[in-house]
């Protein structure tokens, strides 16, 4: 058996068969009351930063203003505490959005219900909240935004003039025009320094609102959401909600939108762009029939497939007898999916249930077919508001949890902040000495540097290409036509801004992809 390139690969043209990835460290954060972790990222430093919510005062929290304040969570690679920030005033603040900043910082967006300690003004009943830190976790600026009802934002992403925000709003005023009514979904751009831009309230008479974004390769973005409406900016609705999906321009203006589902009830939670144009969402569904080909029980997790211009391409299912809701979804750099919420099955999809409900994650391949599926958690409630694919091809999985036993090895006290990550795709040898190629990129984060390394089964012309975030290609290279075997081709990134990209290894009449972040 020839030898393989053992590293955080992909394997292309095979079914490669994949074992249940191990937790390679699990940590608890928190204070003797209550935190729910409500988004989470890598940071450029090789840590992570979780944002949610606390009402403790003691054991991690320090400076807790009263009630209910946003919490920030600065930690190490390997999940150790390095810095927490409670933010916000006597009343009631949380954290439910975090991305990261050009200049090394984050945005996080939050509510807030009253002006005092960091929160400088409020419009109405409850505000969006954006709150700029440094790399350190310190405030270099903070704004709210709504009218005088109640918003709440649900998702945001940095573009090349600031950053959009999908919010959820019951205001017609302030900030707010061309509300519809019940709730609608309020989009709205700010600059770096927070200066209100744009917005945009789209909706008809009945609940529609947001719950996940992502940027485009255009310079728009894509909203994932639900719609109970079939008027104003909806012309059609299946029954109960429906999964709705958005497509806005960089200037806000919109594009395109489309409702997905059956007579039961979809929401799409989260959605992602492929290297096609195409997008795919997951979605939690009680429905069966339409589009909706299988129903296990209660809501389960619904994976849907569509082209560029939003029309149906394909979908798979996921669940149990009980709900099976997913929050977040990752599109893999094995051109997979990965899909995190929370289960409260215990047959069907769902093995090995822990108690109460249990932290899932999916995995699937390019065309919707699960290849692994694993429940975390202890014998109380556990769930997963966030996933990130890591550079070694594991996962880190973070949101809250109400255990201290099984895989909770700390409780806290009350509720506390979780985060588990786990380690790559374990592919066996033998599964990737039947595919025609293997690749992957070291170091990761790179700087101005990097070398793709690949493994060829049969001689091929070679090119590989380096697309942005914004679709545009930054580095495009032929090697000419190389023999059979393991290769190593330099990667100068001197020239990159910090940022994630798309490496796309072309090999004969094969492709395989690869996420590249360049760090400053």
């Amino acid at each position: 058996m020839r030898t393989q390139l053992l590293l955080p690969a992909l394997a292309l043209g095979i079914s490669a068969a994949l074992a249940q990835p191990a937790i390679q460290w699990e940590n608890t954060y928190g204070g003797p009351d209550d935190e729910a972790a409500h988004a989470a990222l890598r940071t450029t430093d090789g840590g992570y930063l979780l944002v949610g919510h606390t009402t403790s005062e003691g054991g991690q929290v320090t400076g807790q203003h009263g009630n209910e304040d946003l919490w920030a969570v600065k930690t190490d690679a390997n999940g150790a505490l390095l810095w927490q920030r409670a933010l916000g005033s006597e009343a009631s603040e949380g954290g439910l959005a975090v991305t990261l900043t050009s200049d090394g910082g984050y945005l996080i967006a939050g509510t807030a219900d009253d002006p005092g300690g960091d929160v400088g003004n409020v419009i109405g009943d409850g505000d969006v909240w954006l709150v700029k830190l440094d790399a350190s976790g310190t405030i270099v600026w903070e704004n709210t935004y709504g009218g005088t009802s109640y918003d709440e934002p649900r998702a945001m992403v940095e573009t090349a003039g600031g950053y959009v925000v999908a919010a959820y709003t019951e205001s017609d005023n302030g900030q707010v025009t061309g509300y519809s009514g019940s709730g609608d979904l309020w989009m709205f751009g700010v600059s770096g320094t927070g200066t209100l831009l744009w917005q945009l309230a789209l909706g008809g008479t009945d609940t529609d609102e947001p719950f996940g974004m992502a940027a485009t390769m255009d310079g728009g973005v894509i909203v994932a959401g639900a719609s109970k409406s079939n008027n104003g900016t909806l012309t059609q609705n299946f029954g109960g909600e429906d999964a709705w999906l958005v497509k806005l321009s960089a200037a806000g203006a919109l594009q395109w939108q489309q409702v997905y589902g059956h007579t039961g009830d979809e929401r799409a939670m989260d959605v992602v762009q492929r290297a096609d144009g195409g997008f795919a969402f997951a979605a939690a569904t009680n429905s069966q029939g339409g589009p909706v080909s299988q129903h296990f029980g209660n809501y389960d997790y619904w994976l849907v497939r569509v082209n560029p211009n939003g029309t149906l391409q394909g979908q798979s299912s996921f669940g149990g007898s009980g709900d099976d809701i997913p929050r977040a979804l990752v599109h893999t750099s094995d051109g997979g999916y990965a899909l995190a919420g929370y289960t409260a099955s215990d047959n069907q999809h769902v093995t090995a249930p822990l108690g109460g409900f249990d932290q899932w994650v999916v995995k699937t391949d390019a065309g919707g077919v699960m290849q692994w599926q694993r429940t975390l958690g202890g014998s109380d409630d556990d769930e997963a508001f966030a996933l990130e694919q890591t550079p070694d091809g594991g996962y880190i999985v973070a949101g809250l949890t109400n255990s201290d036993d099984q895989h909770v090895q700390l409780g806290r006290g009350g509720i506390d902040f979780w985060a588990v990550k786990l380690g790559p795709d374990v592919v066996s040898v033998a599964e990737l000495d039947g595919g025609p190629m293997a690749m992957a990129v070291h170091p990761q984060p790179a700087r101005d540097h990097a070398r793709l390394h690949f493994t060829l089964d049969t001689p091929a012309p070679v090119r590989y290409l380096l697309i942005d975030a914004a679709g545009r290609t930054v580095l495009d290279r032929s090697a000419g036509t190389l023999p059979a075997g393991t290769h190593q081709l330099p990667l100068d990134l001197s020239a990159l801004e910090s940022g994630r990209y798309q490496l796309w290894l072309h090999a004969g009449d094969h492709r395989a992809g690869q996420a590249v972040v360049v760090v400053r």
